[in-house]
C-alpha cells in the first residue's frame, strides 16, 4: 500500500495558485511573472522565482480556448 509523508511546515510549496491560474500557465496564455503581478499566485520561496518564470514563458499554443 501507499505511505504519506507530511513535510514541515516550512517546505509545504514554493507557489500557491489556484487551477484556474494553473492551467493557464500550463496553455501557455499567460506568463508566471503577469500572474504574479496580478496577485493570482502565492511565492512562498523568492530563491525560485527566477527559475519559475524562465519554465513558463507565454506561448501561442493554437489551441481556441478563451479566457
Amino acid at each position: 500500500q501507499g505511505r504519506i509523508h507530511q513535510l514541515p511546515d516550512a517546505s509545504r510549496y514554493d507557489f500557491k495558485m489556484t487551477i484556474d491560474a494553473l492551467t493557464q500557465l500550463v496553455m501557455g496564455v499567460i506568463d508566471g511573472q503577469s500572474l504574479l503581478y496580478q496577485g493570482r499566485v502565492e511565492v512562498c520561496h523568492d530563491e525560485r522565482y527566477e527559475q519559475w518564470v524562465a519554465l513558463w514563458p507565454k506561448m501561442n499554443n493554437y489551441i481556441n480556448e478563451y479566457y
